[in-house]
């Protein structure tokens, strides 16, 4: 019986055994990966899915505590077809021109690890605040005739706004060595701006550097 307890008492300290092996306390992150726009519906109607990068330092508190702060970038394509769709036909030719729009911001994080079956790899959740500047870019339509060329011209000039930023995450976590990991995530992205606010839901993958 008492051997049974051992082997249950050993399981349930296994995730803290494995984690406090690691003297390093300052963290390196570098991700990047897709996203897409959800809201404001100009933003998501105009513009599709693109790519998105960030770069964090992170400090562990505990084996299983993390705190960070990041810098992310998240960029949208315009999305040509789609406006063009929704565009009346005033004239033979239209042709639709987009600036790309991107949302950056600084944030405060935490993360929390839990160990899963295997030793090297660990479901984590992280949540986060910061600031957010969000930029989507103006657009310019022409209206144009073969026989008497340009008929006449649209222009939809560009928007920035500034804002408070929420956002939560959950991935895995997979060990490569003694300092590195590797590890995949979904993020969801709330932006809350003066007169609407944001919302980005992004796919990343990244790379996780034990410093010293």
């Amino acid at each position: 019986m008492k051997r049974y307890l051992l082997l249950i008492t050993a399981f349930l300290l296994l995730p803290n055994i494995i984690l406090a092996q690691t003297d390093y306390k300052y963290e390196l992150y570098v991700n990047g990966g897709f996203g897409a726009p959800y809201f404001p519906k100009y933003l998501d109607d105009n513009w599709q899915w693109g790519f998105n990068g960030g770069i964090g330092l992170g400090y562990r508190l505990s084996p299983k505590w993390l705190i960070e702060g990041s810098a992310d970038l998240y960029t949208f394509n315009f999305d040509a077809p789609e406006f063009y769709a929704r565009l009346p036909q005033r004239a033979p030719i239209t042709t639709a021109e987009g600036k790309m729009s991107n949302i950056a911001s600084l944030s405060a994080n935490v993360r929390y690890f839990v160990n899963l079956f295997a030793e090297d790899t660990f479901l984590y959740f992280m949540g986060g605040m910061g600031a957010q500047r969000i930029f989507i870019g103006s657009i310019k339509v022409l209206y144009q005739d073969y026989a008497v060329g340009l008929v006449d011209e649209d222009y939809f000039a560009s928007i920035i706004d500034y804002g408070f930023q929420m956002h939560f995450a959950t991935g895995f976590d997979i060990i490569s060595t003694a300092k590195r990991s590797y590890f995949g995530e979904v993020r969801y992205t709330v932006g809350f701006l003066n007169d609407y606010n944001s919302h980005v839901l992004a796919l990343k993958l990244g790379l996780r550097q034990s410093l010293w």
